[in-house]
């Protein structure tokens, strides 16, 4: 009797041998199950053998996928003489990049340390207004116990603002 799992490794060992992990493993296989992908040049499936399959709750990928997806993810090897006018400004690109990238980091920096100096003076200055409230109240009631001295006992206010006038 012929193992069914035999050319088949684990989903766990698949993401690790490609470095992916299981949910892009699964991504890449509903890709691949897609109909148009399944076929070569002729029109005739390409695999005979299913990509994946599951037994007792666990999903096998087939060893020949897992190759084929490496295969294909594997850097191109090979001289790069005819790419050095390109690359070289790819560079020259990336670097004034990465100035442009440092220059907005201080520029970052400083634009914080400045938002923090004007939220201390803001917090400084509000404190200020409320010292000067608490003095006006206190101007204020001592301004009231002055008045409320100088009336005479029995009297109101406005009596004694009337008495006023007529003695004028």
């Amino acid at each position: 009797m012929t193992d069914p799992l035999k050319g088949y490794i684990s989903l766990q060992e698949a993401a690790d041998l490609l470095g992916l992990s299981r949910q892009s493993i699964y991504r890449r296989l509903s890709a691949d199950s897609n109909p148009d992908t399944k076929t070569d040049s002729s029109g005739q499936p390409a695999d005979s053998r299913p990509a994946s399959i599951v037994r007792d709750k666990k999903r096998y990928i087939s060893l020949e996928w897992v190759l084929a997806e490496q295969k294909a993810a594997a850097p191109v090897d090979g001289p790069l003489d005819s790419l050095d006018g390109p690359l070289d400004s790819s560079l020259d690109s990336l670097d004034s990049s990465a100035d442009r990238i440092r220059q907005l980091e201080k520029d970052l920096l400083a634009a914080q340390g400045e938002a923090a100096t004007l939220r201390a003076t803001v917090a400084a200055q509000e404190a200020h207004i409320d010292s000067l409230k608490q003095a006006l109240d206190r101007e204020q009631a001592l301004h009231m116990a002055s008045l409320q001295a100088r009336l005479p006992a029995g009297r109101g206010f406005f009596s004694w603002l009337k008495g006023k006038k007529g003695d004028a």
